[in-house]
């Protein structure tokens, strides 16, 4: 049986890969969609976030997620811009707590890359390991400005670099590194040393592990070389099928392998367990498919059916007209004459009113737009600060469009002004009747001390003349 093929595309060099066949060749030809694409750790917003426990299994947590990054000013855009996936783990102090390591990722930054069944980050691939390397328990991987921890191959604590090693880099010690000659290239890379070793020497205290080399996620040539008490090692020494592969090719067979796992995954109900940032198919966009195809049904289907109908009938009809033709021969049969009489006339009916439908129909067709225009523009001349609707009812003929309204002011002016601006129309006639002011009715008996000045009330009649 022939293996299925599956595409990888690298952003950061915008080479694509073929697996098939347990061998990897370049593609000839790039497919439509991908199977996965991996992005640079660049296009990230990373923030721990501390949460309760008993919050995770929170239907609102993602909400809480995004809420708590805007509250920090960590995102700047809509919430539909992001997608989150996070981390939790354990708090150091506080057993009541956990951490929430969060990642939010721009989606504006792929449109100009292919689509992919897949969407992940470069920081994630080590979860490959998982099968490439069964032994391998617990690395550290150095990402570009991440230090990421790994355990079983599930990444469980990341920490930010805040300086980034000099390519220009000359070898030095942490005993030069105090002499006030270094260059400011120099001075960096000391720093970049005495940061990794602090997140170390926290990852060490925090998980209870020893760890004595880091695996780099890039060219060890431009990485510097310190006598630091943690080695640097690519990270193809992770496993023995990997061993001395460079990394653009190391980081193709981790994304086929996350290929397969998140196709496992997905097969159990799993996949949201697994990094990924590919975009959610729209929920409503279905909603509207729905409502186009109601809509089309309604505008195209109908009409069609009330035709074939009328056809039916005026077949009926001529039917019947050529047996009263045949019944003006010698009355032999009066009760056959009488009864295709009495048919005829009641087919005749149906077609009157089937026609006299079709004609009503035809106007409501028409007037649909201007009904909706009509009440638009009641609400919009009544949506005033100093006018309050009590009460509103509309009816609605195929010519005229009548709107019944109670409303109510503080001012006789402002009631005036209404029923003037009603009037602006040449289609349309507004009628005022006033009442005497009314401190309270029988509804509001109860807030009778809660008044304070008389109101004025109005009902109004609208006509709108649409045909």
């Amino acid at each position: 049986m022939k293996q299925k093929t599956y595409t990888f595309f690298d952003s950061q060099t915008h080479i694509s890969y073929a697996f098939e066949d347990n061998a990897l060749t370049p593609c000839k030809k790039p497919p439509k969609k991908y199977d996965i694409l991996s992005f640079s750790a660049t296009h990230l917003i990373h923030i721990a976030i501390e949460i309760n426990k008993s919050d995770l299994q929170s239907p609102q947590l993602s909400s809480f997620l995004f809420g708590y990054a805007y509250e920090k000013s960590i995102l700047n855009t809509s919430v539909h811009t992001y997608e989150l996936y996070f981390i939790p783990r354990a708090h150091l102090f506080d057993e009541q707590k956990c951490v929430c390591e969060s990642f939010f990722f721009d989606k504006n930054a792929i449109k100009s890359l292919p689509p992919s069944r897949i969407l992940t980050c470069d920081i994630f691939l080590p979860f490959s390991f998982s099968t490439l390397a069964s032994n391998t328990h617990n690395f550290v991987v150095w990402a570009q400005s991440y230090l990421c921890y790994f355990e079983n191959a599930t990444l469980k604590e990341i920490c930010r670099l805040k300086y980034k090693s000099q390519s220009s880099y000359t070898p030095l010690t942490l005993e030069s590194a105090t002499q006030s000659t270094l260059s400011q290239d120099s001075h960096n890379n000391v720093q970049l040393f005495v940061e990794i070793a602090s997140h170390i020497s926290y990852l060490q205290e925090a998980h209870n592990q020893r760890l004595e080399c880091i695996y780099a996620a890039t060219s060890l040539e431009n990485l510097p070389h310190n006598d630091m008490p943690y080695s640097i090692l690519p990270l193809s020494e992770l496993s023995p099928q990997t061993k001395g592969l460079d990394y653009a090719t190391l980081k193709a067979i981790l994304a086929f392998e996350y290929v397969t796992i998140y196709d496992n995954l997905l097969s159990q109900g799993l996949s949201h367990t697994l990094p990924h940032f590919a975009l959610k198919p729209n929920v409503r966009k279905k909603l509207y498919y729905t409502l186009a195809i109601l809509l089309g049904i309604f505008m195209l289907l109908i009409p069609l059916l009330f035709m074939l109908h009328n056809r039916h009938l005026e077949s009926a009809i001529a039917q019947l007209n050529a047996q009263s033709e045949a019944l003006f021969a010698p009355k032999e049969n009066t009760k056959e004459y009488i009864q295709a009489t009495h048919t005829l006339e009641h087919l005749l009916a149906q077609q009157n009113d089937f026609i006299a439908d079709m004609n009503t129909l035809s106007l409501w067709q028409q007037s649909y737009n201007q009904r909706y225009a009509f009440i638009r523009d009641i609400f919009a001349q009544c949506d005033k600060e100093h006018i309050k609707l009590e009460n509103m009812e509309f009816t609605f003929t195929p010519q005229v469009f009548i709107a019944s309204l109670t409303a109510s002011s503080s001012s006789q002016i402002h009631l005036s002004a209404l029923l003037a601006q009603l009037n602006t129309k040449s289609q349309q006639r507004a009628f005022l009747h006033t009442s005497s002011p009314s401190i309270l009715d029988s509804q509001k008996a109860q807030n009778e001390q809660e008044l304070v000045s008389p109101r004025f009330y109005s009902h109004i009649l609208v006509i709108y003349y649409a045909i």
